[in-house]
């Protein structure tokens, strides 16, 4: 048996046997297979539910706290405090909650006045509307 004889056989042998999870490449026909096309708006809300399904934070935790212990700094800086910031694990898993959180609400709200407007598309000004109705005193 030649070396290309082998390797057909091994090529049968792997492209015949089909695993539990495995998938053909190629259909019956000889033809590969389609890749599924969904209709618009179907996977943005497949997408959605994912997320809403998921109970972990959506920002990653270092950079949250690498952003967090560098505005502490800054605000340190400012009002003329010379010793460090100390953060517990569960006080910056606070934190980063209720940032989500506010911040879902925030593009949430943001959304109801668009949709509200007529509006499709979120604009910049439909979170101006939001931050000066529910949040005046903060710029």
């Amino acid at each position: 048996m030649g070396r290309t004889q082998q390797k057909e056989d091994s090529r049968k042998a792997r492209t015949s046997n089909y695993g539990g999870d495995q998938k053909p490449l190629k259909s019956a026909t000889g033809v590969r297979a389609k890749k599924r096309r969904f209709r618009p708006g179907t996977l943005a809300l497949m997408h959605i539910r994912r997320f809403q399904r998921q109970v972990k934070p959506q920002l990653r935790k270092s950079p949250f706290i690498r952003n967090v212990r560098a505005k502490c700094e800054e605000l340190s800086d400012q009002l003329g405090i010379r010793q460090g910031w100390r953060f517990t694990k569960t006080s910056l898993t606070l934190l980063q909650l209720f940032i989500e959180t506010r911040t879902v609400e925030y593009l949430r709200d943001s959304q109801a006045v668009c949709c509200k407007n007529g509006g499709v598309k979120l604009l910049p000004r439909h979170a101006e509307t939001v931050q000066a109705l529910k949040y005046p005193n903060i710029v």
